[in-house]
């Protein structure tokens, strides 16, 4: 098989189990979607490589960062990732309307053999392409977070372990519909 071949197969197997395999954003994304009574969604999309290399072995190449991670055995790599979980827990805020800083709420992370394979898959992706690039494998967490209503003004501390990060706010327009019956004209929000 050509390196292209492999690359090409290991960008496949990268796509499964909900993962998201991200070319053109590689940092890391929180969105905020804001609903009625002042309920915050968040999600959050880790690139585990990027994130842990930040944490754990700055001064490492990839490649090397990305060898240690995916040779660690899986509890001693379920230990280190738990703490960069409760790192991320204790240093991601949101605050609104100036209002003193809040941390989130009921967090679902991804496993840590989910995260350890893909580590694995992109690290073979980088040493079979020819520049060593290698495709961001970002995964999604999601949290939550209650806030007084109405909310004007919101206000998101990344935590530094990521580096600039893509912050969205989202207000969804939410109504309950009838299964089978065709809703009532929703409006688009304007800008």
């Amino acid at each position: 098989m050509t390196r292209r071949v492999v690359g090409a197969l290991l960008l496949m197997l990268c796509t499964v189990g909900g993962v998201a395999v991200a070319h053109e954003l590689a940092e890391p994304s929180i969105t905020l979607s804001l609903r009625e009574g002042g309920f915050v969604g968040v999600r959050v999309q880790v690139p585990w490589s990027a994130v842990l290399r930040r944490r754990l072995f700055p001064t490492m190449s990839v490649v090397q960062a990305l060898g240690t991670l995916a040779s660690l055995p899986p509890a001693g790599f379920a230990t280190k990732l738990q703490d960069a979980q409760r790192d991320i827990e204790h240093t991601l805020l949101v605050r609104a309307d100036g209002a003193p800083p809040r941390v989130l709420a009921r967090y679902v992370w991804p496993s840590a053999g989910e995260v350890q394979q893909a580590l694995r898959m992109e690290m073979m992706e980088r040493m079979a392409t020819p520049d060593g690039i290698g495709h961001a494998v970002r995964f999604p967490v999601s949290a939550e977070l209650q806030l007084s209503s109405p909310v004007r003004t919101v206000q998101v501390q990344p935590p530094a372990v990521f580096g600039a990060t893509m912050v969205t706010l989202q207000r969804p327009v939410e109504r309950m519909v009838r299964g089978g019956a065709m809703s009532s004209p929703i409006p688009m929000p304007m800008p």
